[in-house]
Parts: C-alpha cells; structure tokens; sequence
C-alpha cells in the first residue's frame, strides 16, 4: 500500500505543475491547521505575498516562492503573541482554473526560542 502510494506521488509530482498565480484580484488561501482546526490558515495573497491567520499561530505575513514544479517553500514573520518566524514548504496541485490543492509543513519559533511544527491541508481560491 506505501508504494503504491509513493508511486502515486511521484506521478502526481511529474505531471502537475504549481506556477505563480496569475489573478486579476488575488487569491485566498483556506486550510486546516494544526489538529484539523478550521481556523488554521485563512489567507489574502496577492501574488506571492500572504496576510492573515497563519497556522493558527497567530497573525502574520508570508512570502510564498512557488516553482515551475508542484513544490513551493515559504517564509514570514508573526505579529502576534510576541512575535516571531516561520518558514516550511510543501506542494500545491491545479485542480480548476480557480482553485488550487496545498498541503504544507511549517515549523515557527517565537521570541523565546520555543519552537513547534505544523501540517496543514487545503486549498487556495484564484479570485
């Protein structure tokens, strides 16, 4: 069952691809946080800068670098509960011309040099 698995990642890996977002207004992105919390991520990006709910850590603003793959790294910096930085990446798959499939891995550390790590599913909305 793992292989097929990877296999299918590997295939989904090879034929799809996660371009910059091109939209006339922005986009938004909506995803599952840490323990399937709605309230993980809820995004506005335009191009490829994200503000809002990140991880359900706390406010803040995110740099999305996305590549001619499926794949895409991200950093930023929180405003809340003291401040602090996060950074991870993950993959994002077109599904419609208006939506996107993301699942990404993050990891934060705050001002006192605690640290925690994030798996998120969702989706972005190409407005």
């Amino acid at each position: 069952m793992r292989l097929l698995i990877f296999i299918a990642l590997i295939f989904t890996c090879v034929q799809s691809q996660a371009k910059p977002i091109e939209s006339t207004i922005g986009h938004v992105y909506f995803g599952v946080g840490p323990n399937f919390n709605m309230r993980g991520n809820i995004r506005i990006g335009f191009s490829s800068v994200e503000l809002g709910l990140v991880q359900g850590a706390g406010i803040g603003l995110m740099y999305v670098h996305r590549t001619a793959t499926p794949f895409f790294y991200q950093v930023g910096a929180l405003f809340s509960d003291g401040g602090g930085v996060i950074g991870g990446g993950g993959m994002e798959w077109d599904t419609f011309s208006f939506f996107r499939f993301r699942t990404d891995v993050t990891v934060k550390t705050n001002v006192s040099f605690e640290t925690e790590g994030y798996v998120s599913i969702g989706g972005v909305f190409i407005l």
